[in-house]
């Protein structure tokens, strides 16, 4: 449960990324109470967030914002990056699909 991949749930997002910034804050030396003060919301807002992974995206960013860790933002909406990446994968498979056919052999007419 470590990475964010594709097939997995909004639940298991939520608790990964509560995760992570439950870990950035514990790096950062920073107590929940802190870190409520510094993201201007409540000590209720920053509890329910890592307990049950429930936060609204306004409470979420000012948390990254206290945490410093806007600049996430920068890869998070690159869409040109990973338009490439997606590119490269449906190359990958379009070729492999052209090596990999299976060649039909016909009768022959009598």
């Amino acid at each position: 449960m470590s990475n964010i991949g594709y097939l997995t749930s909004d639940k298991e997002i939520m608790e990964i990324l509560s995760q992570r910034i439950t870990n950035e804050r514990i790096v950062q030396n920073i107590n929940q109470k802190e870190l409520s003060k510094k993201a201007n919301i409540s000590l209720y807002t920053v509890r329910e967030f890592e307990q049950n992974h429930k936060i609204s995206l306004e409470n979420l960013i000012g948390i990254l914002r206290a945490l410093g860790k806007t600049n996430l933002f920068n890869t998070l909406f690159d869409f040109k990056a990973q338009r490439v990446e997606v590119d490269a994968v449906l190359f990958q498979e379009k070729i492999e699909k052209k090596y990999n056919k299976k060649r039909v052999k016909h009768a022959s007419k009598q």
